[in-house]
């Protein structure tokens, strides 16, 4: 029987999600999420990112939870496996995020990398532990 890594499961995860029709926070709500991330004002943030939940389709919604309780504990065992919230976030974000589909021979754009790790670092800090 096969033994896989962390590092398997973690690839398969994020292989999974980047070959959804459409990314689990949708194309259409990309935009402002990033916005909502980027607010100035940590409650105006965490409440826009929340009322933008709300609006997210039942099945996106109830996986996106699964998924950020699920990198919640990951995070809370830093100390052993080295994954902190900014590190799954840079790992995650554009995995739970992006919004083109590119072919293996496109160039992976980072314009909007730093606003997809605060989307996602936030939704692991401030969300679904009360779900």
């Amino acid at each position: 029987e096969p033994e896989y890594s962390p590092h398997d499961v973690g690839g398969a995860l994020k292989l999974y999600f980047r070959e959804l029709p459409q990314p689990l926070l949708t194309s259409e709500l990309y935009d402002k999420f990033i916005a909502a991330a980027a607010l100035p004002d940590h409650n105006a943030a965490l409440y826009a990112t929340q009322d933008l939940l709300n609006t997210l389709p039942y099945s996106n919604y109830e996986t996106l939870k699964r998924m950020i309780v699920f990198l919640a504990t990951i995070a809370e065992a830093e100390e052993t496996n080295k994954m902190s919230i900014r590190n799954l976030a840079l790992v995650f974000g554009p995995t739970l995020m992006t919004v083109d589909k590119r072919s293996e021979d496109q160039p992976v754009s980072f314009s909007n990398m730093g606003g997809e790790y605060g989307t996602v670092s936030k939704l692991i800090t401030f969300f679904f532990f009360n779900d």
